[in-house]
């Protein structure tokens, strides 16, 4: 994704991931699951996806958005972080 976004600024076009069209290989290679899993989650109402025919696509912001909304920030890294210095020091 880190790639997708470089693209699009290099690009210069704010829209250009809103424009980005890809297919199931591709997103499963981009997110690290098996293109079933994408299947799974197309078929859960997950992911929202274009059909024209056989041929799917899905929207790389859409990719971007379903990751965000699964993104868990660390909560007291800096606390958590010292008490794995003490314990391990310890």
């Amino acid at each position: 994704m880190k790639d997708l976004v470089k693209m699009s600024k290099q690009e210069g076009q704010k829209d250009q991931l809103f424009n980005l069209w890809l297919d199931t290989k591709e997103v499963a290679k981009l997110i690290g699951v098996t293109t079933r899993t994408i299947q799974n989650y197309r078929d859960q109402g997950m992911l929202p996806f274009s059909q024209i025919g056989r041929v799917i696509r899905y929207r790389a912001q859409d990719i971007q958005d379903f990751l965000m909304e699964y993104y868990v920030q660390p909560t007291n890294w800096k606390e958590v972080h010292y008490e794995t210095r003490i314990h391990a020091s310890g």
